[in-house]
């Protein structure tokens, strides 16, 4: 019905060619990317779902064809590049792969995607010095994230530097512990608001619990003291204990 009603609109097509595709129809999943590439041939969605055709036939030879004109195109383009990069990766050409995911980063320093793939590849072929300093400048670019810090101490670990690891792992609780007093704080903050409604048991003694270490925020007034508290209070189990 949507595709009666917008036959001319390439994203609608590719859209349903990844639906096609899911119900492994191959052959009417290639008629709606055709139509999104006749459409729109810079569609990145169309190219997407042509590729995974190809791949999926194991037809890689097409699969670098098709997307090696598409770079030859648009060199700089960081989602161009990620596909290309999966291309080489389905092909098992991980020099390619690498040297790509490079290109990403050089057209687009701060491309997470880019960052988390060239570490995974080094995992992979055990380069696990250079997967560590690829997770470490992922970290760095994306701070409230705990999967590239793990992965760091993952890898630490496999290179039987326990010590190391152990850091990490801690830096990694107390940043989550950080985030969990953040986070009962705007919770209780919430529920003063919302008075004289009131929460289930077990909230009302988690806000008691919050509220006895950090009063109401009833005027502008320095939180650091009530943050801190906060904290010891979730690292000692505490506020665990009252929830369970």
């Amino acid at each position: 019905e949507l595709l009666g009603e917008r036959q001319d609109i390439a994203p609608i097509h590719a859209q349903m060619g990844d639906l096609l595709l899911t119900k492994n129809d191959k052959a009417g999943a290639r008629r709606e990317y055709d139509k999104a590439s006749q459409l729109d041939p810079a569609s990145l969605d169309a190219l997407r779902g042509h590729l995974a055709l190809s791949i999926g036939d194991k037809n890689l030879p097409a699969a670098k064809t098709m997307v090696e004109a598409e770079v030859q195109k648009s060199p700089k383009n960081p989602q161009v590049l990620l596909l290309a990069a999966g291309v080489y990766a389905a092909a098992g050409d991980t020099a390619k792969q690498e040297q790509t995911l490079r290109q990403v980063l050089e057209a687009d320093p701060t491309n997470l995607q880019a960052f988390g793939s060239l570490a995974a590849l080094y995992v992979r072929t055990g380069k696990l010095d250079r997967a560590r300093s690829e997770y470490e400048g992922l970290a760095t670019k994306q701070p409230k994230s705990i999967v590239a810090p793990t992965m760091v101490a993952l890898i630490l670990e496999a290179q039987n530097k326990p010590a190391e690891a152990q850091k990490v792992y801690e830096k990694i609780v107390a940043n989550t512990r950080n985030v969990l007093a953040i986070e009962a704080m705007a919770a209780a903050q919430a529920l003063d608001f919302l008075a004289p409604l009131k929460t289930s048991k077990r909230g009302q003694t988690a806000h008691a619990a919050i509220r006895a270490v950090c009063p109401t925020m009833d005027k502008d007034r320095a939180m650091s003291g009530d943050f801190v508290r906060l904290a010891e209070l979730i690292q000692r189990g505490k506020l665990a204990e009252v929830l369970r």
